[in-house]
């Protein structure tokens, strides 16, 4: 699943990169800031050794917390604290202008594309403040300029790496969520949202209908006309349906000739309404024959999880196989035994 814009895979990279980069600065920012105050750089020497510790309690929080915004926000603060405390005491040295470039790049690897930009802008403000107020007499214009270019030469080279990053991962989960015959979601990834829109419904009071869809006599099709028609015919029916849903609403392949769909925020007229026009309109599929589709619809209750309530489903569906197919049924509890069908 996707949170704010970015996957949960693209997130928990970040935190481990944090991690590594904070177990990997924590001695180095110490001992940079011992060797400041052996120098007589007094308030580079205190920031690099506070940061020091602040990075040692970030790290600690990494380590036990999922969520990785704090502590990257958190690192660079530290870092932007650390910069202008070095502009402040050393913008006129040569070895404080060797560290320009790789900010930009800290920036962008800890946090975001979006963060990294203004975490950038950021710290461009503090240097051209500390400049104007303070070295504006001693470096000319020319050299300030040179300066910030090289704070954000690397700006264009990170970025091309975070979004080529972003596009991966991207492809990768689509690879990983989507079914590659029909294009509709795979089992785990209809499951894992499934299981999401369950928990949102029950949280916020709001109805929800989950069918379970077969399509009749499907295996004849295979005998008869070999499996890559049938393989054509399960890409036409997925296309059709998918073009009928609601948009919002989820549809799945549950396995073989099996489609699984999930109704948001519908009742049951609206269930009802919906599984008419899947009956009525799969009929036009009629090559290589006609094709038709038996139909189990279930209601979330209270007591309901993913499981029981695709067990729900399925039960209403193979009722209506047993019925004749190419019908739909709404679960009732005691359909087994009564078969009640519902019109």
């Amino acid at each position: 699943m996707i949170n704010n814009g970015y996957s949960a895979n693209y997130l928990e990279k970040k935190k481990e990169f944090i991690t590594f980069v904070l177990s990997a600065l924590v001695p180095i920012t110490f001992a940079v800031g011992v060797l400041n105050l052996f120098e007589g750089y007094i308030l580079s020497g205190i920031v690099n050794t506070g940061s020091s510790v602040f990075a040692v309690i970030l790290y600690l929080y990494s380590k036990r917390k999922s969520t990785y915004y704090v502590v990257s926000n958190g690192t660079a603060v530290l870092a932007s604290l650390i910069f202008s405390v070095s502009a402040y005491e050393k913008m006129d040295q040569i070895s404080f202008m060797v560290w320009l470039p790789l900010y930009a790049v800290f920036y962008f690897m800890i946090t975001n594309i979006k963060s990294g930009f203004i975490w950038t802008g950021i710290t461009y403000t503090f240097f051209v403040s500390i400049y104007y107020l303070i070295y504006s007499s001693s470096i000319t214009f020319l050299n300030f300029t040179i300066s910030s270019l090289a704070l954000f030469s690397t700006v264009p080279l990170v970025y091309y790496y975070e979004k080529n990053n972003l596009i991966q991962i991207k492809n990768l989960r689509e690879l990983a969520s989507i079914d590659p015959l029909t294009s509709l979601l795979n089992r785990r990834s209809f499951f894992e949202i499934l299981n999401s829109e369950i928990a949102h419904s029950k949280r916020f009071g709001r109805s929800m209908y989950l069918m379970i869809m077969d399509l009749d006599f499907f295996k004849l099709v295979n005998d008869e006309f070999g499996h890559s028609e049938g393989d054509r015919v399960l890409q036409e029916c997925s296309s059709f349906l998918q073009r009928n849903i609601r948009e919002g609403d989820y549809l799945g392949r549950y396995g073989g000739e099996e489609f699984i769909l999930i109704c948001k925020d519908s009742d049951e007229p609206g269930s009802i309404k919906l599984a008419k026009k899947l009956n009525k309109e799969i009929r036009k599929i009629q090559y290589p024959r006609q094709m038709s589709i038996s139909i189990g619809i279930a209601k979330l209750e209270s007591d309901d999880n993913a499981e029981t309530l695709t067990n729900k489903a399925d039960q209403a569906m193979y009722s209506v196989k047993k019925a004749g197919r190419d019908s739909f049924m709404i679960y009732h509890e005691r359909i087994s035994r009564k078969k009640e069908m519902t019109v």
